[in-house]
């Protein structure tokens, strides 16, 4: 196969980390056009920090009530600043569309890539299916701790007439990693979907982007829930 007609039907930007980790994302945030030459600039928006929330407690020597009412202030002021840093951060959840495609549901999903992985001999053992919100992805096992194009599986798996049948257009939403065990041994990771551009339609930038988020925040979570084979210690 040619790894030229592969990455030709592929909508896959990796980023590759210091730990051999890629991500697939959607598309990559775009960069605003800068302003005109001798425009206003409008003040930058203030982010949500900690050090943006003013300390609120009552002086040594106030009454106890207005202390604790003070204090109370202060820790609600920080969760809501905690609250905004994490939906900047990882996104806000998506919920499941009501014309969500027969495929891409999430008993369908799974019996089509159960079958995919067996009908085409795709090396890599489904740990799970992660579909508390769209799109549902396969969280897997695989020999190889590393990636590339030339592997057998991925092969095997652009190549499969079932998936592509199922999935048309070629397009993925793909993480790699390797895993520690408490052994001290390591376990290749594999989060895969089909590009969900049934799920991108209709989005506007802020959307794409916060599918994006949510993407490599629900990668982080089956990583640190990663549970090695049988066996391991």
């Amino acid at each position: 196969m040619k790894t030229a007609r592969i990455f030709a039907s592929l909508v896959v930007a990796a980023v590759v980390g210091a730990a051999g980790f890629a991500i697939g994302r959607l598309t990559a945030p775009g960069v605003p056009p800068s302003k005109a030459e001798g425009a206003s600039a409008s003040p930058p928006k203030t982010r949500p920090t900690i050090h943006n929330v003013k300390r609120r407690i009552a002086p040594e020597g106030a009454p106890c009530d207005e202390r604790l009412v003070d204090a109370e202030s202060e820790i609600q002021a920080l969760r809501e600043a905690l609250d905004e840093m994490e939906l900047e951060i990882y996104g806000a959840p998506v919920t499941w569309p009501a014309d969500t495609p027969a495929v891409f549901q999430p008993e369908n999903f799974e019996k089509i890539v159960r079958r995919v992985l067996d009908e085409c001999k795709v090396d890599v053992g489904a740990v799970r299916f992660e579909c508390s919100e769209p799109p549902c992805y396969m969280v897997g096992r695989r020999a190889e701790e590393g990636f590339s194009s030339d592997d057998p599986w991925f092969e095997n798996l652009m190549e499969c007439p079932l998936w592509n049948e199922s999935f048309p257009g070629g397009s993925l939403m793909m993480a790699t990693d390797k895993v520690s065990c408490p052994d001290g041994s390591t376990e290749g990771f594999l989060m895969l979907a089909p590009g969900p551009d049934w799920l991108k339609a209709g989005l506007d930038e802020e959307g794409e982007s916060n599918l994006s988020k949510r993407f490599e925040a629900r990668t982080a979570t089956a990583k640190e829930s990663w549970v090695c084979r049988p066996g391991q210690k």
